[in-house]
């Protein structure tokens, strides 16, 4: 996915469903006196977790023009290094 695509999808919105499964399976659990079982599906969760997780580690901040530049002058190099 190319990042204009990926700022698209970021500014959808946070992904609520993964929210309201990871808040239900911690009611079931509480509600439960800590039994595990009562989590459900633990692989389920785990994908919610990681959704989210992707999620908060993307906040664009500011575009680092300087260092995209050094980026692409080391791809140059390397790229007119090669026969």
């Amino acid at each position: 996915m190319d990042y204009l695509e990926r700022m698209d999808s970021h500014r959808r919105g946070v992904p609520i469903e993964d929210c309201v499964l990871m808040t239900n399976t911690m009611h079931r659990l509480l509600d439960s006196g800590g039994d595990r079982n009562a989590m459900g599906d633990l692989e389920e969760l785990r994908e919610a977790m990681d959704r989210l997780t992707a999620y908060q580690d993307f906040q664009p901040g500011r575009f680092d023009r300087r260092e995209a530049n050094r980026q692409i002058q080391t791809l140059w190099q390397d790229r007119s290094v090669q026969p």
